[in-house]
C-alpha cells in the first residue's frame, strides 16, 4: 500500500484561503474579559487615592496598592505623592470619558496621566484575565484550561475550523493561511491556542506553546506583557507581577500611539491587504482602529467580510459596512455601485448575536 505524505494538509482543510481574524473587545469579553465600558469603571477604583482626610494615600483610600507601590519604587516619596494626585484626576476624570484611551490621549502632553493611566490598564487586564474563564488555577490542582466551560465561546469554533483536517504529523501547518490582529490588550488568543494544541495532538505543554508562537498575530495597540519567551522575558496569563512604570508606558499604547509607522504596523497593512477573507469578532468599529487597516489603492482587491454586530443597530450597520466597503477600495470608492459590491462581500450576524454565533452561521463560507 502506498504511503500517503504527512507533510500536506488533507483536502478537507478548512481555511483554504488567506484570512485574517480582527478581534475586538467583545470577542474577548465571551470569556469575561471587560469590554470599554467596564475596564474604565474598574480603572476609576484602582486610580482613587484621595483619602478620607484629604490628603493623597495608598493606604487609606480605594486605590490600588500594587500600583502605588510600582509608582513608589520606580519615582520615591517625594513624586509619588503627585502620581496619587494624578491618579485621582484621573480617576475622576474617566467619570465623564468614554474611555481610558480617549482621557489619556486628551492628556496627551501629561507624562503622569500616560503613566497612571497604562500601569492601570495593565494592572487590570492582567487581573481580567486571572478572573477569566481561561485561567488555570494551578494551587488547587489545575493544570490546562477546563475546555467543558468553553464549548458556548467562538474560541472552541476557531480553533475546530483551524484544527479539521490537520494530524499530528502535520501540526506545523495548522496555522497555514491565518493572521490574528487584535486591538486588545490580553493574550487570551495565545494562551487558548496553546492549551487546546496541547490537548487535542496529546503533545507536551512546551512543545505546543512552540507550535502556538508560530501564529502570525499583532497587537496593535501592545499587550500586558509577552505570552511566550524565556523565564523573566515572559509575564504568565493573568500573573500577579508588578508592572514597572517605564514598562507600561513603553508598551501599552493609546489608539493615537498605535498610527505610528513601524515595520509591525506595516506588517498589519500587509495581511490586510493580502486576505481574502476578512472576519471582524466583537468590533465596534472605531474609525481609529479602521484607519491601522487603510491601505492604499494599489493594494485595493476583492475580499469577503464576515463580522458581528452586537448592539449595532440596523442603521449603524450600514454605516459601517460602507465605511468597510471604502475600506476595501483603498478608501477611494469606485465609479459605480456594482463594481463596489463586486470588490467586497459583506456578511454579517444578528443584532443579538456574539462571536460563536458567526463561526455557526457561516462555517461552510469560513471553510472557501
Amino acid at each position: 500500500m502506498n504511503e500517503q505524505p504527512t507533510n500536506l494538509k488533507s483536502e478537507y482543510l478548512m481555511i483554504s484561503s488567506k484570512t485574517v481574524f480582527i478581534v475586538g473587545a467583545g470577542a474577548s469579553a465571551e470569556v469575561g474579559l471587560p469590554v470599554g465600558s467596564k475596564l474604565k469603571n474598574t480603572i476609576i477604583g484602582k486610580l482613587k487615592y484621595v483619602s478620607k482626610t484629604g490628603g493623597y494615600s495608598a493606604e487609606s483610600s480605594e486605590g490600588d496598592r500594587v500600583i502605588a507601590n510600582s509608582l513608589l519604587q520606580e519615582f520615591g516619596n517625594e513624586e509619588y505623592h503627585k502620581y496619587l494626585e494624578t491618579g485621582t484626576q484621573i480617576s475622576k476624570g474617566l467619570e465623564t470619558a468614554v474611555s481610558i484611551d480617549y482621557y489619556i490621549d486628551s492628556h496627551r502632553s501629561n507624562e503622569r496621566m500616560a503613566v497612571c493611566g497604562k500601569l492601570a490598564i495593565a494592572r487590570s487586564i492582567l487581573e481580567a484575565e486571572r478572573e477569566s474563564m481561561l485561567f488555570i488555577n494551578t494551587r488547587y490542582g489545575g493544570s490546562t484550561v477546563n475546555f467543558s466551560n468553553l464549548q458556548k465561546t467562538w474560541y472552541m469554533r476557531f480553533f475546530e475550523l483551524l484544527a479539521a483536517g490537520v494530524t499530528r504529523e502535520n501540526i506545523g501547518t495548522i496555522f497555514e493561511n491565518v493572521t490574528i490582529i487584535t486591538f486588545n490588550y490580553d493574550r487570551c488568543i495565545e494562551h487558548f491556542l496553546t492549551h487546546a494544541l496541547a490537548n487535542y495532538f496529546s503533545i507536551y505543554i512546551e512543545d505546543a506553546k512552540a507550535e502556538a508562537k508560530k501564529l502570525e498575530i499583532f497587537h496593535v495597540y501592545g499587550q500586558v506583557g509577552p505570552y511566550f519567551g524565556e523565564d523573566g522575558n515572559r509575564v504568565d496569563f493573568g500573573s500577579d507581577i508588578h508592572i514597572q512604570p517605564e514598562w507600561a508606558k513603553q508598551n501599552i499604547k493609546t489608539f493615537t500611539e498605535g498610527f505610528k509607522e513601524t515595520a509591525e504596523l506595516s506588517a498589519v497593512k500587509s495581511a490586510f491587504s493580502e486576505a481574502a477573507s476578512v472576519v471582524f469578532l466583537g468590533s465596534h468599529f472605531h474609525p481609529q482602529n479602521l484607519e491601522v487597516l487603510k491601505i492604499p489603492l494599489i493594494f485595493a482587491g476583492p475580499k469577503t467580510l464576515f463580522l458581528t454586530r452586537k448592539s449595532i443597530s440596523d442603521e449603524d450597520l450600514q454605516s459601517v459596512k460602507s465605511k468597510l466597503e471604502r475600506l476595501c477600495n483603498g478608501d477611494i470608492p469606485p465609479t459605480s455601485a456594482v463594481e463596489l459590491r463586486k470588490k467586497c462581500k459583506i456578511y454579517s450576524t444578528d443584532i443579538d448575536q456574539g462571536c460563536i454565533d458567526l463561526f455557526d452561521r457561516f462555517q461552510m463560507l469560513l471553510r472557501d
